[in-house]
């Protein structure tokens, strides 16, 4: 199935759209057009495709190279970068890993140890808010014909770390890094929880 057979299936069933937004807070059906602050620095073409709720977009090049990262991520307080090949793994992404953003906010500038070790503890935060997650992710797997990636913060590390610069339109700055400075530590909660 290509990228726009896919995403015009997800558009065309109400319960795959809410499915993907209750997990995954991605939302195909958000006008995203009014957010774009953006461009790719090389000047290549690409789509939004998706928003989340705090106002961030989802892209997808418009002739990504087979080897090449073609799915990205801006947000709205000017972080931008490569998350995934294309839609079915962007969507693997983020149906395997909801809480994706904070695995790169918590990474310690980068880090995939310190991503790895964030996991267990927003997986525990997933569940308690959201008890039926294992139910969607079951069901967005049969229906989109996607699968749960095993390991699925290393194809994520390397697309932030190798993709293009995406820079601010009026001035050309280059976005800041999806990376972030914070770690598990900065957490109390998580802190305790990760030292028993």
């Amino acid at each position: 199935m290509t990228s726009s057979m896919l995403i015009q299936k997800i558009r065309a069933r109400h319960d795959l759209l809410q499915a993907l937004v209750d997990l995954c807070d991605f939302d195909l059906s958000r006008p995203v057009h009014d957010y774009i602050y953006f461009r790719l620095d090389s000047g290549r073409a690409f789509t939004p495709i998706a928003g989340e709720g705090a106002g961030g977009v989802f892209c997808l090049l418009d002739a990504p190279d087979p080897h090449e990262s073609g799915a990205f991520f801006v947000s709205s307080e000017g972080q931008g970068g490569f998350i995934a090949k294309g839609i079915t793994e962007t969507l693997s992404l983020l149906v395997t890993l909801p809480y994706w953003f904070d695995c790169l906010k918590f990474s310690r500038s980068g880090q995939l140890a310190e991503m790895d070790r964030a996991v267990p503890l927003l997986e525990a935060e997933l569940h308690n808010r959201h008890p039926h997650a294992n139910a969607q992710r079951k069901f967005l797997c049969q229906e989109l014909g996607i699968q749960l990636l095993p390991a699925p913060l290393v194809p994520m590390h390397h697309a932030v770390c190798s993709g293009e610069a995406i820079v601010n339109l009026d001035d050309g700055w280059r976005l800041e890094s999806l990376f972030n400075s914070f770690s598990v530590d900065d957490n109390p909660l998580w802190a305790e929880a990760s030292e028993r």
